[in-house]
């Protein structure tokens, strides 16, 4: 989303009163959640302004402040944040130190590999216990599970994806799920900064939580533009890192759940609905071959 200047000078002149020097730069684009402003001090340093005026993400930004900086102790590759909070006006606000380098948008098998070491880099971070990916999954395949299926239907997925997503869901209560690695939440590409096919930062973490780091792996496997190796090597990493069941069920929730997502905020064209259902069952499909 783009914030509009006006609004983006008021909060940083909010900021100014605990962190002065900074000025507001040009808009960075996309992103569909929060707008986001790079920004430089006097100094010389620059940074990013991300904020939005959605009462969720206040609270949700608020809260991820200390497992964002408890991450950062352990060494994950997540910017700093410097300052945090809501203005007078209710927008919510992130000031984050800039991390340099370029998203991509085809997934190889090498690039797949760097960003499988940065996920399992997760293992046992446990940052907030309070908010379970974990808990979110098993209650979109326990009692949550038929609303998913008709919200994803209302928004264009056809009988093939709701019954490929069935079989990858079944099963999914009969394991224990893992509860204690960091979860980013939305981990995409276009949240993935490289420097020499090495992830040199991991963006847009204010949906960090506990839970199983595989949730990961699975948000990752709906990106669509992904090589078949790169697949195979992150479905094995996926499986490795639980019961083979949590990643099928963790896609199967993903899948369904992005399909809602795209159809609700995005609004695609029946073209794009019809390209994109057909897109993901083909990979659903793709992900339950290679977990039988």
């Amino acid at each position: 989303m783009t914030t509009d200047r006006s609004l983006a000078e008021q909060v940083l002149h909010e900021v100014h009163g605990r962190a002065p020097g900074w000025r507001l730069g040009s808009p960075f684009r996309g992103g569909l959640q929060s707008g986001a402003w790079s920004v430089r001090h006097d100094d010389g340093r620059t940074a990013v302004l991300k904020l939005t005026a959605d009462a969720g993400w206040a609270r949700r930004v608020t809260a991820a402040a200390g497992p964002v900086a408890a991450v950062r102790r352990a060494g994950y590759p997540t910017p700093a944040w410097s300052e945090v909070g809501t203005t007078t006006t209710g927008t919510a606000y992130v000031l984050q130190e800039f991390c340099p380098g370029r998203t991509i948008e085809l997934v190889d098998e090498r690039t797949a590999a760097a960003i499988v070491d940065v996920v399992e880099s997760q293992a046992g971070l446990d940052p907030d216990p309070g908010r379970s990916w974990t808990d979110f999954a098993l209650e979109q395949l326990g009692d949550g599970w038929e609303r998913l299926r008709s919200s994803a239907r209302e928004q264009g997925a056809d009988r093939r994806l709701l019954e490929v997503c069935d079989r990858l869901a079944d099963g999914a209560g009969s394991v224990a799920w893992p509860r204690t690695d960091m979860v980013h939440g939305d981990l995409r590409p276009a949240n993935l900064l490289f420097q020499d096919d090495v992830v040199r930062g991991v963006v847009d973490i204010e949906a960090i939580g506990s839970g199983t780091r595989v949730f990961d792996f699975a948000t990752l496997l709906s990106h669509a533009r992904i090589t078949p190796a790169a697949v195979e090597r992150i479905v094995t990493a996926g499986a490795r890192a639980a019961e083979p069941v949590v990643l099928r069920a963790c896609v199967a929730v993903v899948l369904l759940d992005l399909v809602r997502f795209t159809g609700e905020r995005l609004g695609p064209t029946p073209r794009d609905r019809v390209s994109q259902i057909r897109a993901l069952t083909e990979r659903a499909e793709t992900i339950q071959r290679l977990t039988p």
